[in-house]
């Protein structure tokens, strides 16, 4: 790989695999400069720690070897992008959409915290949080779906997910909310640590909900030791 000027993404390929140290970053874009060093090709916008990373896809590139007349040569390899929280995110829907909730245990850290806004208290531990979606795929029955209306990618450790619910292709009644996925890098996996969802209420009091905070808040400002109390 020696003389490598640039690197360009042909095709990609969905994958799993671990890499050790392989200096490779990924934008957008299609076309990235980068310079030959030893451990193969490193990109210049490259930011990685000596850490193991958890690897998601395959991308296919060419690479093109400048030459002393500066005409490019290609050749063809394969470098693997590590997986961001968005993918992870992604993923989780569709094992949910499979009704696999053994194999969502993976994306788990073993100390993750998941709140649900639905329910009164979070579920803490990966063995919990598994118990819960087996029973939550349960009482979805075959035929409802998640569906993904739009997800943040910017941050490898963080996303935010809009979605709904759909049965047989039908958007599902008061189905509506948004989640949001902190992750951290745990034996060279990336795996979800935190996630709290918030779900579309049924009961929609509008105006009134404003009413409720104007009294409760003028009642803690009378009596603000009431604050401590809830």
């Amino acid at each position: 790989m020696a003389g490598v000027k640039s690197i360009s993404v042909v095709s990609t390929t969905f994958g799993t695999g671990v890499a050790d140290n392989i200096p490779v970053a990924f934008t957008s874009n299609l076309s990235f400069p980068c310079f030959a060093g030893r451990g193969g090709v490193k990109y210049a916008a490259a930011a990685w720690s000596k850490s193991r990373v958890i690897w998601s896809r395959t991308i296919k590139v060419r690479a093109a070897a400048a030459t002393q007349d500066d005409s490019p040569s290609s050749s063809t390899q394969l470098v693997e992008v590590p997986r961001k929280a968005a993918d992870i995110a992604l993923e989780f829907y569709e094992l949910v959409n499979q009704r696999d909730y053994l194999k969502v245990s993976d994306l788990f850290a073993e100390n993750c915290v998941y709140e649900d806004f639905t329910f009164p208290e979070p579920v803490k531990g990966r063995k919990e949080i598994v118990k819960f979606f087996e029973k939550v795929m349960t009482s979805m029955g075959p035929e409802l779906k998640f569906v993904i209306d739009d997800i943040t990618r910017d941050d490898p450790n963080a996303a935010g997910v809009i979605w709904h619910l759909e049965w047989r292709g039908k958007t599902f009644p008061y189905s509506r909310g948004c989640s949001f996925y902190r992750c951290e890098v745990n034996n060279g996996r990336r795996q979800i640590k935190f996630a709290r969802d918030i779900v579309e209420p049924a009961a929609k009091p509008g105006d009134v909900a404003m009413v409720a905070i104007k009294l409760v808040t003028g009642l803690f400002e009378r009596f603000p030791n009431l604050i401590d109390r809830i």
